[in-house]
Formats: structure tokens, C-alpha cells, sequence
């Protein structure tokens, strides 16, 4: 069970954050641009997604040994499901934004970066 240091964990509740802002503001931009409610309930139900499972990252934690700070406790196993619990077209997007966001979390979580990941042929 890998776990990761904490400013590695920060980092992964950030991308979570940015994914959430992200996905909530083409929420805001479609409603505001031509108020197509099918797409904008997609995203809404999207972010409610990623919320949850920033929601459970987030309060995986134990107080610092000096009492002074928290020590997030999740493992890429942890993370892994987060993503993986996401709605398929949403969930490969969140995988490669993932990829995508920082080399050393997607090393440790997935074995790749991004452009590992997009260099690889596609296996069929």
C-alpha cells in the first residue's frame, strides 16, 4: 500500500480542487452562453463526482506527531478509486487530465506520465 508524502498528497487534493473549479465554471459558462440544461446537468452531476471523491481523500488524515498540523493518510489505491469511481467518459478525461497535471503524482499513481501515455500505441 503506497502512500505518499504530504505535500504529494496536498497536490493531489489540488488537482482535485482545480477539477472541481474547472468543471463547475463550464457549468457557469454554458448556462450563461446558451442555457443548454442537458449538458449543464452533465457537468453539475460530474463535479458533484469529483467532489466526493475529493470529499473522501480530504478526511483521510491524522494530526502531525507535534499536534501542530494534519498528515493526509490516503494511498494510490485511495486515489486510484476516486478517479476510477467516476462516470466513464468523465472518468477517462479525469485519468488523463491526471496524467496531464503533475509527472511525479502520475509516476507514483498510474506508472506514467502524460506524455508516456500518449507516445504508447494503442493496443487493440
Amino acid at each position: 500500500m503506497q502512500t505518499f508524502t504530504n505535500a504529494q498528497a496536498v497536490r493531489v487534493l489540488d488537482f482535485f480542487a482545480t477539477t472541481i473549479a474547472s468543471t463547475l465554471l463550464q457549468v457557469k459558462n454554458e448556462l450563461s452562453d446558451d442555457a443548454v440544461i442537458s449538458m449543464t446537468q452533465i457537468r453539475l452531476y460530474d463535479s458533484a463526482c469529483v467532489a466526493e471523491g475529493y470529499t473522501r481523500l480530504a478526511n483521510m488524515y491524522d494530526n502531525s506527531p507535534d499536534g501542530e498540523g494534519t498528515v493526509f493518510t490516503f494511498t494510490v489505491d485511495d486515489v486510484q478509486d476516486a478517479i476510477g469511481a467516476l462516470d466513464t467518459e468523465f472518468r477517462d478525461s479525469v485519468y488523463e487530465w491526471f496524467l496531464e497535471y503533475d509527472d511525479e503524482l502520475a509516476r507514483i499513481v498510474y506508472g506514467k506520465t502524460y506524455a508516456e501515455y500518449i507516445a504508447a500505441p494503442f493496443a487493440i
